[in-house]
């Protein structure tokens, strides 16, 4: 493991990578019930991510990493709340970056004439209609309709007032599993 993280470490380096996309399942014990985290000082913060993506290059504050929630984030009822909380209090070392389920980020190339990049990040756990017992009636973290079709909404009007030159999509989930 330490010669990947080594390696990501270089590669980052050698793009000049700028950011990190970070695809759910963040705190993933191997599916066990209790994935996920128990709160803002709980020890995975660092065992897991903070003393795990320490290397030279990436362990830079400017280096953001814009994280989306996977189903195992959804282990514990919490779990999202305090990852999303981690990220409004600029805890750690202030790379983690996660404000709410649905975000966007808007990127300007360098020495492009002014193209830009969106990347609009989303939680697809929400919408995940195979993940009914973390998410929806009676689940650690459940959903109402009502926040499932005001997600998507949210979806439908960013993608639709994007000026961006390029548009993605970042989600834990890609689209067989959505409602």
């Amino acid at each position: 493991m330490d010669f990947l993280l080594r390696q990501m470490d270089k590669t980052a380096a050698a793009i000049g990578a700028s950011f990190v996309i970070n695809c759910g399942d963040n705190f993933y014990k191997g599916g066990s019930a209790h994935d996920g985290v128990t709160g803002t000082t709980d020890s995975q913060w660092q065992t897991v991510y903070e003393n795990i993506y320490n290397g030279p290059y990436l362990s830079n504050p400017n280096i953001k990493w814009y994280s989306v929630l996977g189903n195992h984030d959804y282990g514990l009822a919490k779990s999202p709340l305090y990852e999303i909380q981690y990220s409004l209090q600029n805890l750690g070392t202030g790379r983690w970056y996660m404000p709410d389920h649905n975000f966007t980020v808007i990127k300007t190339i360098p020495n492009s004439g002014g193209a830009t990049l969106q990347f609009v990040f989303f939680d697809t756990q929400r919408i995940a209609i195979s993940e009914t017992s973390n998410t929806m009636t009676g689940g650690v973290n459940p959903v109402t309709l009502a926040q499932c079709n005001a997600q998507l909404q949210w979806l439908a009007s960013t993608l639709a007032s994007s000026t961006a030159t390029w548009l993605f999509v970042i989600g834990h989930y890609h689209g067989r599993w959505l409602v």
